[in-house]
């Protein structure tokens, strides 16, 4: 139903008027909505940052955990006002779903087109599967979005309040540190050559790793302190190299298209850099959840692409109808893995808190 309403949105995406902007945001906020009133069962990991809250003094599963400070401190404010899970749950969504819904309304070229990927782009679970369990995470990518765009806003230059917003955001996912590595590539200029062979690299070791190297996913699942990226299971075919070719190839088509100078665009770099790794870490099933932080950039990356191509019709209307068939398709897949009742993800089909 989100799809379907986002789809019909597509019709005002070139038009730069009210109803254009009515529609994003009727969308946005119905996402909104979804995101923010499901019930606290949906979602692996939404029931024990629940608890967590709830309950800070017992033994639950993220009671337990060392977890970053900032999370805390949310937890702390919110208490102040209310104990009730079911209010936090609405209060700390809406945090980290509007701010991304700001973000896309700023930045991207098509903003229809943008939402459509925030619920469909990715190699496994997009970034609106992810929002119903990734509590820090998905507030690490809302501040991430802030950061930005104070980033752009003072020229691709650091100040304080970039710092802060850096250090907060650390301070709410430790992961979020890999977005220095987004800040090392934006100071230098790729060419269209580099972004080819990277790509081509990554899949080869992802590859390589995946059917003929195991031992090294075991090391880095046992050892690291990430070992969870590293993750496996027996089914894996919507992380494997088949779904990698398309998902790949357009990023590599949209580099070939577009003038040198936006492929090195702040938007294109985090869509090299979410490609790259999910090639590397092809073999594993949590590289969406690796990826995501770069992910809210590429789903402005590729609509952004098509400003440049708009005079082709045949370009601009061909590659749109494939990115949505195909999308689309991904999206009904990983909903119709959801669906077995053995899967413990649990949100499909959709319950809100009134159910």
């Amino acid at each position: 139903m989100v799809v379907v309403g986002v789809l019909i949105s597509l019709l005002f995406t070139y038009q730069n008027s009210f109803i254009n902007r009515a529609a994003y945001i009727l969308a946005a906020s119905f996402i909104t909505l979804v995101v923010a009133f499901r019930a606290p069962s949906m979602g692996p990991d939404w029931v024990n940052y629940l608890d967590f809250f709830a309950k800070p003094n017992t033994h639950g599963y993220y009671q337990q955990q060392d977890l970053e400070p900032f999370i805390h401190v949310i937890n702390y404010t919110i208490r102040i006002f209310t104990n009730n899970k079911i209010y936090y749950g609405i209060i700390v969504s809406s945090l980290y779903i509007i701010p991304v819904m700001i973000f896309i309304y700023k930045y991207s070229y098509n903003r229809a087109l943008s939402l459509f990927l925030f619920i469909s782009y990715s190699i496994g679970n997009s970034l609106f599967i992810l929002s119903f369990a990734m509590l820090r995470q998905f507030l690490a990518i809302a501040i991430f979005c802030v950061l930005v765009h104070y980033y752009l806003k003072n020229n691709r230059k650091i100040n304080n309040l970039v710092i802060v917003l850096f250090v907060v955001m650390v301070f709410t996912h430790s992961s979020s540190l890999m977005v220095l590595i987004l800040y090392v590539l934006d100071k230098k200029s790729l060419s269209k050559q580099i972004y080819y062979i990277a790509v081509f690299i990554s899949l080869t070791i992802g590859y390589f790793i995946g059917n003929f190297l195991p031992q090294i996913r075991l090391m880095g699942e046992v050892y690291l302190s990430k070992g969870f990226y590293f993750e496996t299971l027996t089914d894996n075919y919507q992380y494997s190299i088949i779904p990698l070719i398309p998902y790949a190839g357009l990023f590599v088509l949209i580099v070939y298209l577009l003038p040198h100078k936006e492929c090195n665009n702040l938007f294109m770099k985090a869509f090299f850099i979410s490609v790259v790794i999910t090639g590397v870490m092809s073999f594993g099933n949590n590289v969406d959840r690796m990826t995501a932080i770069f992910n809210v950039l590429s789903i402005i990356a590729i609509p952004n692409f098509f400003k440049y191509v708009r005079n082709n019709k045949i370009i601009s209307y061909g590659l749109l109808s494939i990115i949505v068939l195909y999308f689309s398709y991904k999206y009904f897949k990983v909903l119709s893995f959801y669906s077995d009742p053995t899967v413990a993800w649990n949100i499909v089909p959709y319950k809100s808190i009134f159910d």
